[in-house]
Formats: C-alpha cells, structure tokens, sequence
C-alpha cells in the first residue's frame, strides 16, 4: 500500500496524499513518513501514518490558512468547499503567494 502512494506521489509530484473514505478526507499522508515506513521495512501500517490536519474554507483568506498551519504545527491545511475536500495549501504555497504578491 505504501508503495503505491509513493509512487502516486512521486509520479504528480506531491508531498501530501489526502486519505478519502466515502467521500470524507481522513486526512493525508506525508511523503516523509512514507518513505520512513518503507526504510525500515513497515510499509504496511499506512493506517497510523494518516495525518489530521486543520482545515479552512475555500473562501478565507491566505492568513486564516497561515495561521491554521501556525496553530496546527503542521506544513499544510485542508481546503474544503462545504465539507468537501477541494485542495490542499502548503507553506510552500503560502510562500510563493506571498512572493508574488498575490
């Protein structure tokens, strides 16, 4: 299972995969800690690598998304359109918005 979501991830080019079970995001994976389950040879337990993480409404602004992953201690949020997972926002993505000014 891990394999695939590696290979998943390397292939688009993600670092999160959001976990979906009947239409509900679980949350994601990091591709860290995938690569760190299959290093030491634990690519099965998927299940405890899936990530809550805080989510914010396609409508707020960057800041309110900044200042989830802020309080949340994370790298990303969720963005959801009436409890539906749209995207995901990372500080990568923060940072580039910002630097174009966007």
């Amino acid at each position: 299972m891990a394999f695939v979501g590696l290979r998943l991830m390397a292939a688009n080019n993600l670092r999160h995969l959001p976990v979906i079970e009947s239409s509900r995001c679980l949350g994601v994976v990091l591709e860290t800690d995938i690569v760190r389950a299959v290093a030491l040879g634990e690519p099965q337990l998927l299940g405890p690598l899936v990530r809550a993480l805080p989510t914010v409404s396609v409508d707020e602004r960057r800041s309110a998304a900044a200042r989830a992953v802020l309080a949340g201690d994370v790298d990303a949020v969720l963005v959801s359109d009436g409890g539906r997972l749209v995207g995901i926002v990372t500080t990568t993505d923060l940072a580039r918005s910002l630097a174009a000014g966007a």
